[in-house]
C-alpha cells in the first residue's frame, strides 16, 4: 500500500488577496506559484484515477497560516480566518494521521486547514 500527500497551495482555491501581502506581486510571482501549486492537484488525481487498483492513492492536505509560538503574525492575516488565529504544526500533524489511517477508499480528498480563510 502507498499513499502520497500533496500540499496544493490554498490560493488555488481562494486566489491570493494581495492586500493581505506586503510586498505581493514584487516578492513573488503568484501566477506561477499558483501554477505549480495547482499541479500538484492535478497529480493525486491523476495518480487516483491511473493507479488506484496497485494499492495507490493520493489526497491534498491544504494548510494555511501555519504559526509557531515564536511567529509574529501580523493581525490583518490572523483576522482573515474565522477562528482569528493560524494552526499549529501539532494541528496540521494530527490531520496527516487521519488521513494516513483513514480507510483504503479515502482517495482523492482535498482537506483544508485554514481556520475558516476560504469561507470568507
Amino acid at each position: 500500500k502507498y499513499h502520497f500527500l500533496f500540499f496544493p497551495s490554498l490560493y488555488n482555491y481562494t486566489g491570493p488577496d494581495q492586500e493581505l501581502y506586503d510586498g505581493w506581486p514584487q516578492v513573488m510571482k503568484p501566477f506561477e506559484y499558483i501554477g505549480s501549486k495547482a499541479l500538484t492537484r492535478d497529480l493525486a488525481r491523476y495518480l487516483n484515477v491511473t493507479y488506484s487498483n496497485y494499492n495507490i492513492r493520493a489526497n491534498c492536505i491544504i494548510p494555511h497560516l501555519v504559526t509557531t509560538q515564536e511567529t509574529n503574525v501580523p493581525d490583518k492575516l490572523k483576522h482573515r480566518a474565522c477562528s482569528k488565529r493560524g494552526s499549529t504544526s501539532l494541528e496540521i500533524a494530527e490531520v496527516v494521521d487521519f488521513v494516513l489511517r483513514s480507510p483504503e477508499n479515502l482517495m482523492g480528498q482535498e482537506i483544508k486547514i485554514d481556520g475558516g480563510w476560504s469561507l470568507k
